[in-house]
């Protein structure tokens, strides 16, 4: 199963990697309408929508819809809307820039790694040790592109006092 942004850039899913959450609700009807479409559009109304999965179908999702879901499925397991809206635009773009393995099949893995309590949906970021130039960042077992996001920050920060930095 492939979504396709507006753009056309392909967003890669695989069917057996993913699976829709129930809390999806919007994203969900909309797939369940896309593959209605298509199999109207192909004449195969005698296929389930599971037939239509495995045949390879590609369904077209306007990308801000996709990272709007992708967000609402995080916030669900107690992401904060603006940390939710982080994470689901750097998965929508790394499907839209060729790279799936660190796109939006990770949703599925996130959410159930912040339900289980392996992921703080609240942590923020800290410095634990630094020079004009240096920092160690702990992430305090927070997402990804939240603690990246701030030690990329910290990172230009220092460049601009000393021409070099590490983070």
């Amino acid at each position: 199963l492939s979504f396709f942004a507006e753009t056309s850039s392909p967003i890669a899913m695989s069917s057996a990697s993913w699976s829709p959450l129930p809390m999806l609700g919007s994203l969900a009807l909309g797939l369940g309408l896309g593959i209605l479409l298509e199999r109207r559009r192909r004449g195969a109304r005698g296929q389930s929508s599971s037939e239509v999965v495995k045949m390879g179908t590609d369904i077209f999702v306007d990308r801000s819809d996709l990272q709007q879901g992708v967000a609402a499925c995080l916030q669900t397991v107690g992401t904060s809307a603006s940390n939710a809206a982080l994470v689901s635009e750097v998965l929508v773009a790394a499907d839209c820039r060729g790279v799936p393995s660190h796109g939006v099949n990770r949703t599925e893995m996130y959410c159930g790694e912040l339900k289980a309590g392996l992921i703080d949906p609240a942590a923020v970021p800290r410095v634990v040790a630094e020079t004009s130039s240096t920092a160690n960042v702990d992430g305090r077992n927070g997402l990804g592109a939240v603690v990246s996001k701030f030690a990329m920050e910290l990172c230009m920060e220092k460049a601009k006092g000393t021409g070099i930095r590490f983070v």
